[in-house]
């Protein structure tokens, strides 16, 4: 109900909140733990942020498919690479 009026989850502006949702719609879609579809106004705010460039990259990235930045992105390390930098 209080998404009826508002474009983003916490009102006029996207926020990090957004982007987090986007990542627990998918875990839930991928866990079947509820059907969106049931919420049509989170199905609505979830269908909008999966054509936003930045959560388009992201799934490229996590898919491993060709993705383009917008320039923030200087490139990607493996898990071995991260851990051995510790």
């Amino acid at each position: 109900m209080m998404l009826a009026d508002r474009p983003w989850l916490l009102g006029a502006q996207r926020s990090v909140a957004d982007a987090y949702f986007t990542g627990i719609a998918r875990w839930a879609e991928y866990l079947q733990v509820v059907d969106r579809s049931d919420y049509p106004n989170l199905q609505r705010l979830y269908s909008k942020l999966a054509q936003d460039p930045a959560v388009i990259f992201a799934h490229a990235v996590e898919q491993q498919r060709p993705a383009v930045s917008a320039g923030g992105v200087a490139g990607e390390v493996t898990l071995a690479e991260a851990l051995s930098a510790r």
